[in-house]
């Protein structure tokens, strides 16, 4: 109902501080998400740096024989499309054990609400 005139201020102002609130934890939830991102894609860019460097480093100390059997389309593929798969996968992987604290953690507030 409604709030009677003589309630305490903080009865009074309950709904702008809990609109701040809302607005200081959805603010922090953004910063933090925007750190973790950032962290994660570079850290799948710094696993396909570390792929491509490997890659190539194994092409320069082949042998000529070794050289004949591959080709340089296989060497460009190890080097470009395969290293970019591992980039790619390296925040997908980060998804299943932190979609496991989100599920987790919105179960337990669904639970506290009903």
């Amino acid at each position: 109902g409604a709030i009677d005139e003589d309630a305490p201020w903080y009865d009074r102002y309950r709904g702008y501080w809990l609109s701040a609130l809302l607005l200081l934890a959805m603010g922090s939830k953004a910063i933090t998400e925007n750190a973790y991102f950032h962290r994660v894609v570079r850290a799948g860019f710094h696993a396909r740096v570390a792929v491509s460097v490997a890659v190539y480093n194994k092409s320069l100390r082949l042998t000529n024989a070794e050289r004949q059997s591959t080709t340089l389309g296989e060497l460009i593929n190890l080097m470009q499309v395969d290293a970019s798969k591992i980039e790619m996968f390296i925040p997908q992987i980060h998804v299943l054990w932190d979609g496991m604290f989100q599920i987790i953690g919105y179960m337990t507030i669904l639970y506290t609400l009903i």
